[in-house]
């Protein structure tokens, strides 16, 4: 008998042996990927305009032509005319000859930007 009994708890071991390794191959040799999502970029909203800028509701109209005469000196470079507000309209402002501060200077025309809330004028400068 003693043989037996043996027997049973051998049995019984190896049977919670055997249920403790097939949960361990079961649950504890999972391998699972990490997904890891990056938040969307934000989102682009205009900067308000500075205090004294211009704001308008409507976009300028197209540029004038305007006759470029002979420059009166090498170091001067044409600072075309734009749409200015004034008075609650769009008046041109001619252009001129205007002098480079430095050798090498670009100058870099104004233009009116369209922003959620109207169109806004950014001057132009030298780089």
């Amino acid at each position: 008998m003693f043989p037996l009994l043996r027997r049973a708890v051998l049995a019984r071991a190896i049977v919670r042996g055997g249920v403790g390794l097939a949960a361990l191959g079961l649950f504890g040799c999972v391998v699972r990927e990490r997904v890891v999502y990056a938040p969307p970029p934000p989102a682009y909203v205009a900067p308000p305009p500075p205090p004294g800028a211009v704001q308008v509701d409507v976009p300028p109209p197209q540029d004038q032509v305007e006759v470029v005469g002979v420059a009166p000196g090498p170091d001067y470079v044409w600072i075309g005319g734009y749409w200015g507000w004034r008075g609650g309209n769009y008046v041109w402002i001619h252009g001129y000859w205007g002098h480079r501060p430095y050798g090498g200077a670009v100058w870099y025309r104004g233009h009116y930007e369209h922003r959620p809330h109207g169109w806004i004028w950014v001057g132009g400068y030298w780089r």
